[in-house]
C-alpha cells in the first residue's frame, strides 16, 4: 500500500528482548558496508550519525513531504546520549490516531545505482508471549508497524511521483513478521500500485502481484539491533540483513531514480478490522547511523 507516513508498532519497553540477547550487528567498520560481500565499495559517499540526523530536522522534513503529509509530531523523535541514536517513539495506538508515530526522512536523495545505503536500527519485540485480541505471540515476535523505506523522486532532490520512482520497503513489520515489498508502475484507484514485488504471503496482495522468496537458510531482521544493507547494482538489488544477502529485487521491479530515505513507527493499521489482534505497544524504533557507499 502507499505510505503516507508509514509507521511500525513498538513493545512495551519492558517487554522489549535485551540489546545484548537480541544484538547481531557487531561494529561496523568505516571504509566499507557491514556485509563482508560489499567491501568494495570503498567510498563513503554520504555519512550520518543519529546526532546529525536529528539536528538536520529530518522529522521536520518527513512532515513537510508527501510521504509524511504532517501526521507525525516531530517531538516524537529525539536524540539519546546513552544510545547514540535516534529514538522514534509511539504510543502503539492504532495509525487512525495520528499522534501515535513517529517518522523521519532523509533532506537529500540517496544514489540507487551502483551503490549501497546501509543503516543500523533497533527494532522492537516481545520479550515474552502475548495475546492481543485472543491471538497469542511468542517472545521474539516483531511488533506492528516499524519501517525502514525508500521512496523515489524524479531527479536528485526532486519531487516525488509514487509510485513510478519506485518504493522499496526492505523493512515492514506486519502482523508479527517483517516482509520485504516493492512498488512501482502506476497508482491504482484504490491506493495502490500497478507493479507490486513481495515476500507477502500469496494472496494477501492485488492482482499482478509478484511473490518473491528469499534466499534459504537466511534470518529475517529480528528486534534489537540490526544492520540493513541495499545494495544497488546497475540492474537488481540486494538486501542484506546483519551480513547477509537476504533477497534480490529484479531489474523488472526498479526504476533507479534517486530516491529519499525513511524511517518510521507506529502502532498497528487501524483501517483493518483484525488491527486488535496484532502485536503492539508503546516502545521505539532507534536509528543509529546511515551510510552511503559507492
Amino acid at each position: 500500500m502507499k505510505k503516507l507516513w508509514i509507521a511500525l508498532t513498538a513493545a512495551v519497553a519492558s517487554s522489549l528482548v535485551p540489546a545484548a540477547a537480541a544484538s547481531a550487528a557487531t561494529a561496523h567498520r568505516s571504509a566499507a558496508p557491514y556485509a563482508p560481500a560489499l567491501a568494495s565499495y570503498q567510498t563513503l559517499a554520504q555519512s550520518y550519525s543519529a546526532k546529525q540526523i536529528v539536528a538536520g530536522n529530518w522529522a521536520g522534513y518527513a512532515n513537510s513531504s508527501h510521504e509524511g503529509n504532517g501526521t507525525c509530531p516531530v517531538a516524537n523523535t529525539t536524540y539519546s546520549p546513552s544510545l547514540n541514536a535516534a529514538v522514534l517513539t509511539t504510543t502503539g495506538q492504532p495509525t487512525t490516531v495520528a499522534t501515535a508515530c513517529a517518522h523521519i526522512r532523509s533532506q537529500h536523495t540517496v544514489p540507487t545505482r551502483g551503490d549501497v545505503v546501509e543503516a543500523k536500527i533497533w527494532l522492537p519485540g516481545l520479550g515474552s508471549a502475548r495475546t492481543f485480541g485472543g491471538t497469542t505471540y511468542p517472545a521474539g515476535t516483531l511488533l506492528d508497524w516499524t519501517t525502514m523505506w525508500t521512496n523515489g523522486a524524479n531527479s536528485t532532490n526532486g519531487a516525488e511521483s509514487w509510485p513510478a520512482d519506485t518504493e522499496i520497503d526492505p523493512v515492514e513489520t506486519q502482523y508479527g513478521v517483517n516482509y520485504l515489498t516493492v512498488h512501482y508502475g502506476t497508482a491504482t484507484g484504490n491506493g495502490g500500485s500497478t507493479g507490486n514485488w513481495t515476500t507477502l504471503p500469496r494472496g494477501w496482495s492485488g492482482p499482478g502481484a509478484i511473490y518473491a522468496t528469499p534466499y534459504p537458510g537466511v534470518p529475517n531482521v529480528h528486534p534489537g539491533w540490526n544492520v540493513v544493507d541495499l545494495e544497488f547494482t546497475s540492474t537488481v538489488a540486494n538486501v542484506y540483513f546483519n551480513g547477509k544477502r537476504y533477497i534480490t529485487i529484479p531489474a523488472s521491479a526498479l526504476s533507479h531514480k534517486p530516491a529519499y530515505l525513511n524511517f518510521g513507527i507506529s502502532g498497528p493499521n487501524g483501517g483493518d478490522p483484525n488491527h486488535a489482534t496484532w502485536p503492539s505497544g508503546r516502545g521505539t524504533e532507534d536509528v543509529q547511523y546511515v551510510k552511503v557507499f559507492s
